[in-house]
């Protein structure tokens, strides 16, 4: 049997490199379980041109015409698909698959910039696919609770599986870390609040911590963005530094730094990235949006702030000034990673492969 997963990009839209960031890489963990169970799988996109790539075994199709029209590129995909897991809800105007998976990573209408049509549109959407979806995974708690309060005869067909992180290759350094690193390890995207870190940075500047290093471990999927980071920062450069890694290099960036941010504004599950900063043993600060509440305990294994840019610098400079409780978060934090690891995802999602699709 042949799972065929339906997301929105796993490779670029000219089909020649990978997609960096979260929804990816739970793509690829996904692909690799269902092959573990004996399926078929391959991944169907929204592209800028037809394309069939082969990428680590797994067959991907590229869809041109979503560049014109995301609803018929859907359509064609169900065309060429039997068994569908959706692996984010879709906004373009679309109906689901019966017997199938789709997977929520959480609120996405949250902004507070988006106007009222918005929020209802979108409402909407999570109603139809719920209503029309053989099951939703969702990767946090607020999303149910969110469905539960406003449709509370489909929040039974949601199953929570949080994110995960691998504690192989994501764990505490051996030794001490050396000068004070405060790391920004997220997408150049508005939701993820790359300005307001930067914000906090040029006022802990400002105020004379000028022993203090951050650095914004960045993704590469737009260079332009990256570009306009290091320009918009040149009064930083001597204490800023903005890099992009590959991913393996990145439990030796967290293991590197001692606090570990995430100024989300919104549009936020459980952090893929947030796990793996608390299973390296750094001490993190994030703001109380979407799943990340689902994560952190404020004041226990981490500091939840507002999205305000001067609530998040009070933490980090708390955290800097006291040491001894930025290392009872640190080994704290270390402790509740252990709940979030890969082989308990793996196993929460088996269960669910083989209630919808069958067992092999």
């Amino acid at each position: 049997m042949r799972i065929s997963i339906i997301m929105p990009n796993l490779l670029l839209p000219d089909g020649e490199n990978p997609v960096i960031g979260g929804l990816e890489r739970y793509a690829w963990q996904l692909v690799a379980l269902i092959k573990e169970l004996g399926y078929e799988v391959d991944v169907h996109q929204f592209a800028g041109a037809d394309w069939h790539r082969q990428i680590y075994g797994t067959d991907v199709y590229g869809y041109g015409m979503a560049s014109w029209s995301e609803t018929a590129a859907l359509e064609a995909m169900h065309q060429n698909t039997g068994a569908v897991l959706y692996l984010s809800i879709i906004q373009a105007p679309l109906r689901y698959k019966p017997r199938s998976v789709i997977v929520s990573h959480g609120v996405w209408w949250d902004d507070p910039a988006a106007s009222r049509d918005y929020v209802q549109r979108s409402l909407e959407v999570c109603r139809q696919a719920l209503t029309e979806a053989g099951h939703v995974v969702s990767c946090d708690y607020n999303f149910l609770n969110v469905v539960r309060s406003l449709y509370p005869d489909l929040a039974d067909r949601i199953t929570v599986i949080p994110n995960f992180v691998d504690l192989t290759q994501f764990y505490p350094s051996a030794g001490p870390k050396g000068q004070l690193r405060i790391l920004y390890p997220r997408r150049l995207e508005r939701c993820r609040g790359a300005e307001m870190f930067v914000q906090m940075a040029r006022t802990l500047v400002h105020k004379g911590y000028d022993d203090l290093r951050f650095e914004m471990a960045v993704d590469r999927n737009h260079p332009d963005r990256n570009q306009a980071l290091l320009e918009a920062t040149r009064d930083l450069e001597a204490v800023l530094a903005v890099k992009t890694y590959p991913f393996e290099a990145m439990g030796d960036v967290y293991r590197s730094a001692q606090i570990v941010v995430f100024p989300s504004l919104c549009s936020e599950g459980t952090s893929l990235a947030c796990l793996e900063a608390m299973a390296c043993g750094c001490a993190v600060v994030a703001t109380d949006v979407g799943g990340l509440t689902n994560i952190i305990i404020n004041g226990y294994n981490g500091i939840l702030v507002p999205p305000r840019p001067h609530e998040l610098t009070r933490a980090v400079e708390y955290l800097v000034c006291h040491p001894h409780d930025r290392a009872l978060l640190c080994e704290r934090a270390k402790a509740a990673a252990r709940a979030f690891d890969v082989e308990a995802w793996k196993r929460r999602w088996r269960g669910v492969i083989r209630t919808v699709y069958g067992s092999i």
